[in-house]
């Protein structure tokens, strides 16, 4: 737990300074980075890593796109490009494999081209909700509150009243009530986020809005989780990786962002979405 704990809190003192400057280069570099090593890690996991046709347009891919994600039309360039590249990537991943005279199962290569595409659509969320301007510098901030808040609230609720299990299969440590723990506490700090934007902020969100938002990236956010650990399973492994002593891998920490930044992309990019959560 202490190792835990530094290794928290030396992370958030890198991590925290650039969501503060957001609208800086730096943080598209940083994602970027981030988003290279989340997907190295998916290839490692599979056990691809040797086979540089695999490796190496990946870890391209995983830098370029979300490197782009503001610099290309928010409205509707930039989906299109993303639809573009996935469809390009899973073209390719697939033909590699059915070259590769059966070293690279194609199962394999499925779920990699899958989870690597993931990865680069939740990062590239990040980008994409921040680069909403003024409201992009306050609803970006729910990605990472969504995602971490319901973690350690369903910890502390999961150790003190935990009793069923959610899905033990793939994860046997997490409870209902844990669950259920993890969602009530995203609803609250979203509630007190909201008081602070529209106390301080140039925005006014809307607290029904909010309110159902929180519950919605909650259960993203637990989702994603479960799904990092079902394919960790799946390979079994412990951790994606040893980069953060404690923690594992980037993928360790990154599992719930990717899914609730990808939900929050989607909402994105319907009009009313925006339009009515923010006044």
């Amino acid at each position: 737990m202490k190792q835990r704990i530094i290794t928290a809190a030396v992370a958030l003192a890198i991590f925290i300074p650039c969501l503060i400057y957001s609208d800086k280069i730096v943080f598209d570099i940083l994602i970027a980075f981030i988003c290279a090593l989340a997907v190295f890690e998916i290839i490692r996991c599979a056990r691809l890593a040797v086979h540089p046709l695999i490796l190496i347009p990946s870890l391209i891919l995983a830098v370029f796109v979300p490197f782009t994600a503001r610099r290309i039309d928010l409205k509707m360039g930039y989906p299109v490009f993303l639809l573009i590249v996935i469809i390009v990537y899973m073209l390719y991943i697939f033909t590699v494999s059915m070259f590769s005279k059966g070293r690279i199962v194609i199962t394999d290569a499925a779920l990699v081209a899958m989870m690597t595409l993931y990865a680069i659509t939740g990062f590239c969320g990040i980008l994409f909700i921040r680069g909403f301007s003024v409201a992009g510098a306050n609803i970006y901030w729910v990605i990472f509150i969504s995602s971490w808040i319901p973690d350690t609230g369903a910890y502390f609720v999961g150790v003190k009243f935990g009793k069923h299990k959610l899905i033990p299969d793939v994860s046997p440590k997490k409870t209902v009530e844990g669950a259920v723990g993890g969602i009530i506490t995203c609803m609250i700090v979203f509630i007190i986020f909201t008081v602070i934007v529209n106390a301080i902020g140039k925005i006014h969100l809307n607290y029904l809005l909010m309110i159902l938002a929180s519950v919605l990236l909650a259960v993203a956010s637990m989702i994603g989780d479960l799904i990092a650990s079902l394919v960790k399973r799946h390979y079994n492994v412990k951790d994606y990786g040893t980069i953060l002593p404690g923690h594992g891998g980037v993928m360790d920490r990154f599992d719930s962002v990717l899914a609730t930044s990808s939900i929050l992309f989607v909402l994105s990019l319907i009009p009313s979405f925006i339009n009515n959560l923010v006044a």
